[in-house]
């Protein structure tokens, strides 16, 4: 993602033009792979050496360079802090102390006797000394990226900036193959975001979705998660963006199309999954067969016909080895008018495979408590968790299975 500092726009009257790199400028692509091929040769090495070689580059202080540097960056991890090295180090320091105390007669003579003490050699000190600060953490490993995917994606990254500090999106996807449109409403629900969706008289699909400004908090992680979303509606052939965003003290009309030049990063809707959910699947299906009662989790890939002009697009589907079946949906404290709306429907429609996750932010709401309650009356299968549901919540919610006995 790119910050503030890097994003390049003009603005017009009433409206914000980002500015585009071209995707086929043969200058930019050799600088894009030129950039890669320091991060990819620096790999194993520290920060400090990877920091030191891009300012040596002839256009390091060009905008575009810093701005393909940050994007690098994102493709990187680096080795974490340890601990037991900043003990280490005040103990070095208590040795040195105490060797100056002593009054060492030369220099050669102070790092012999920390030497033999320490029982490492001088240099060995010196190269661990400070190996926990950010600067000198290495460099483990690097997504390479081609020069001209990086164009693409400082392109996306120039409206994913903008969409930030969006107070409300609107997508118009004019995809009309049902599957499709399926997919990319499995990933709004997937990206955990406030949206509502029609379809215009031109048979198009509406995604209106409320932008990070529009939240009372929370207001960067669910910004994020709008960004995350939007490479999802580039993979579509014709789209159109309309938003309304922040800057300063004023707002401005962002108002751009699939004309663009603007190419997904990701390669098909089986793209971003988030953390917690990464997580959780390893966790849940780590587990030995009889702990999980034969049960297994994987990311939601179906949607449910409710009726009555409702779906479902769950987060996860757990299914049993038996070929039982339970789809879990979560909601968020943004969530409450799609919570009502679910619950009103599930409390008509029975034998719902259907599973609902509250967070406890919404659920501690005085305008849901007496929801949740007259639901659970009903049969509707709810629980609460806090950030996220754990694997003993979920295995506590689920049906007991008998063997050999199928039901979808």
């Amino acid at each position: 993602m790119l910050t503030k500092d890097l994003l390049k726009y003009t603005r017009r009257e009433s409206r914000v033009h980002p500015k585009y790199l071209k995707p086929n400028d043969r200058k930019l692509i050799q600088l894009g792979d030129e950039l890669a091929a320091i991060y990819r040769e620096h790999v194993g090495q520290s920060w400090r050496d990877l920091a030191e070689r891009l300012k040596q580059h002839p256009e390091s202080s060009d905008a575009v360079f810093q701005g393909f540097g940050k994007l690098l960056e994102d493709r990187c991890t680096f080795g974490e802090a340890d601990e037991i090295l900043e003990e280490q180090r005040w103990q070095w320091f208590e040795l040195s102390r105490a060797l100056r105390a002593e009054g060492v007669s030369t220099l050669a003579v102070f790092e012999q006797q920390m030497a033999e003490k320490s029982g490492r050699s001088f240099g060995a000190i010196q190269d661990q000394l400070y190996a926990d600060l950010p600067e000198f953490r290495s460099l483990q490993t690097f997504d390479d990226i081609a020069g001209e995917a990086l164009v693409h994606r400082y392109n996306a990254a120039q409206i994913q900036g903008l969409l930030l500090r969006a107070q409300k999106v609107r997508f118009t996807v004019h995809e009309k193959d049902l599957v499709t449109r399926r997919r990319l409403l499995q990933k709004l629900r997937f990206c955990r975001l406030l949206a509502e969706f029609v379809e215009n008289p031109e048979g198009a699909l509406v995604l209106e979705i409320s932008g990070p400004l529009a939240m009372f908090d929370q207001v960067q992680s669910y910004g994020m998660r709008l960004c995350q979303f939007f490479p999802y509606v580039l993979l579509m052939p014709q789209w159109d963006l309309e938003a309304t965003v922040k800057l300063g003290e004023n707002y401005y009309d962002l108002k751009i199309d699939s004309s663009k030049p603007i190419r997904s990063h990701y390669r098909s809707f089986s793209g971003y999954i988030p953390e917690e959910f990464q997580a959780f699947m390893k966790a849940f299906n780590g587990l030995p067969a009889a702990d999980r009662k034969d049960w297994k989790v994987e990311e939601g890939q179906e949607h449910l016909n409710l009726g009555q002009q409702c779906y479902s697009f769950p987060d996860l589907t757990l299914r049993h080895s038996t070929g039982v079946v339970r789809h879990l949906e979560l909601f968020h404290k943004w969530h409450e008018g799609e919570l009502r709306k679910r619950i009103a429907v599930l409390s008509e429609v029975k034998e719902v495979p259907l599973m609902l996750g509250i967070s406890q932010d919404l659920a501690k709401e005085s305008t849901v408590e007496g929801v949740l309650a007259q639901a659970k009356e009903t049969g509707i299968s709810i629980f609460t968790f806090r950030q996220f549901p754990t694997v003993k919540a979920i295995l506590t919610h689920l049906p007991k299975v008998k063997s050999g006995i199928a039901v979808v």
